[in-house]
């Protein structure tokens, strides 16, 4: 199965959410064969908080699963199998040293392609987009010279506006976590915007299964011009698209002084 064969059945042509499935991950599975490949547990993972999607694919509710890595991928799984099309938000390369764990997200989605493709879910499936909770690296060091730096944020652009969601009778979003303490910053941005439009945006755990009220705090440089230029600074991005690239070695010179390079 071809990279191109893998992204369209997680993103049908006719899906409402195809605009937002990252091709970042789905690039790199050339050579990986999904017979060969285990496929995500998700068959143990009780979704049933999930608001019921009705016989004609239509629900008033949308998801967000923002889990770390694939705990994501699985929980996504189940709720497709409950009728909701589960969208790949994952903006991170693949490479070796990755800061970022993505291998077990790239053979994940892999493997489950063909399954996820027979379920033939609606074209109005609501969707579950798919976070990586720990694609800010957190605490983990990056600045190893050689290391593949493949953190990654999420932006409002990223996900659909609050009007388009609204317009498809979406009105309410879901944030599921693994602890009701805390959303993380960049995730905020896009959840502000939506519950200022009038959606409205709740939270659910998952272990043990409860629901919580989000509490909001507006960010820095919420709203701000310079915001995606200013979150940006201590990422890389891939020229292939997402991010990632290789942590360069230091400039340096025997003598211990600093070596310049001209950029003429």
């Amino acid at each position: 199965m071809t990279p191109a064969e893998h992204f369209t059945l997680w993103a049908p042509s006719g899906s409402l959410w195809r605009a937002w499935v990252k091709p970042t991950l789905f690039s790199q599975m050339k050579g990986l064969f999904p017979d060969s490949l285990p496929m995500p547990n998700w068959q143990a993972i009780d979704v049933s908080w999930a608001p019921s999607v009705g016989a004609d694919g239509f629900n008033t509710t949308a998801l967000v699963i923002d889990l770390p890595g694939a705990e994501s991928l699985s929980v996504g799984l189940a709720l497709a199998k409950r009728g909701y099309c589960p969208v790949p938000t994952y903006n991170g390369c693949h490479g070796p040293g990755e800061v970022v764990d993505t291998l077990p997200l790239l053979r994940g989605m892999a493997a489950a392609s063909s399954w996820l493709g027979s379920l033939m879910l609606s074209p109005q499936a609501p969707p579950a987009f798919l976070l990586d909770s720990r694609r800010n690296g957190g605490s983990m060091l990056v600045s190893t010279p050689g290391s593949f730096d493949n953190r990654w944020l999420i932006f409002p652009e990223d996900l659909p506006s609050a009007n388009f969601l609204l317009q498809l009778g979406i009105q309410r979003v879901i944030v599921v976590q693994s602890d009701s303490q805390t959303v993380a910053e960049d995730l905020t941005h896009a959840l502000l915007r939506w519950q200022g439009s009038g959606v409205t945006v709740t939270g659910q755990m998952l272990n043990p299964v409860s629901s919580f009220g989000l509490n909001l705090r507006v960010p820095r440089w919420f709203r701000a011009l310079g915001h995606r230029a200013a979150a940006m600074m201590g990422f890389r991005k891939s020229a292939a698209g997402g991010f990632g690239s290789i942590v360069p070695e230091p400039s340096s010179s025997s003598s211990g002084s600093r070596t310049f390079r001209s950029g003429g």
